[in-house]
């Protein structure tokens, strides 16, 4: 496959989720196992949000975030929206959370929660996160949870992360890396790209990419191994990490 090849079959397979109501719980159970923490019960807020969440996650970067009102908070590969929202009701009432997504079906969906709910302080984005289409310098915090390891070109994700975020401003990432290599067949693989497993890095490279864009303080928060999805070469991890722009 190549780039364009494994970014529209991230559009397929995400854009089937939102529309049937998956979860990576269809795909892969223990992605959904309880060592993720519970960004609900740490982040209430006074919306309903069942529709903005399909439980796609691999741990809750929001938790370490630091977030306070009057930021502005980009959320990578938002999908259906459930940490814009969470991240909206701390930044408020002058802060304002930012959803980028590529996916039409996983927007649309977020839009919906956006204006039953009337969330004023929430901005959705169609886009790369390759390419984020917001000036530099611009936000002071950027999220992801588990969409960094979809992109082709990890490198050109960070330098962006870095391009956007303000001086002295943080990134809060959960993704999948492994313990060992990826052999090149899998790679090659689309529903193993597009469920989180072909297209993670090693760890040690992946934490090397970071510090190599520029970013400073980088701290490894949460690791856990998905022990049941052992490969030959490699096993997944779930990594959570945070780094600021000096």
């Amino acid at each position: 496959m190549n780039e364009s090849d494994k970014k529209q079959s991230v559009q397929f397979f995400y854009t089937a989720i939102a529309e049937h109501r998956l979860s990576c719980c269809d795909f892969l159970t223990e992605c959904c196992q309880p060592h993720v923490s519970s960004t609900n019960e740490q982040h209430p807020t006074p919306y309903p949000l069942e529709k903005a969440t399909f439980g796609l996650n691999c741990g809750s970067p929001i938790d370490y975030a630091e977030l306070v009102s009057g930021l502005t908070v980009l959320d990578l590969g938002c999908g259906a929206g459930i940490d814009v929202f969470r991240a909206a009701t701390i930044v408020a009432p002058t802060g304002i959370a930012i959803g980028l997504d590529m996916t039409d079906a996983m927007l649309n969906s977020a839009l919906e929660t956006k204006e039953k709910n009337g969330i004023c302080n929430t901005i959705f984005l169609k886009g790369d996160i390759e390419a984020i289409p917001l000036p530099s310098s611009s936000v002071d915090r950027v999220m992801s949870n588990c969409v960094i390891n979809l992109a082709p070109d990890k490198r050109k994700v960070f330098s962006e992360i870095f391009r956007v975020l303000k001086r002295g401003g943080l990134f809060s990432i959960a993704d999948i890396v492994t313990y060992g290599v990826v052999p090149n067949d899998l790679r090659e693989t689309p529903e193993l790209w597009c469920s989180c497993i072909s297209g993670a890095l090693e760890k040690d490279i992946y934490l090397h990419i970071i510090t190599e864009t520029g970013f400073t303080d980088v701290t490894v928060l949460q690791e856990h191994p998905y022990s049941s999805y052992i490969f030959k070469t490699f096993t997944p991890v779930s990594l959570t990490v945070k780094a600021r722009k000096p």
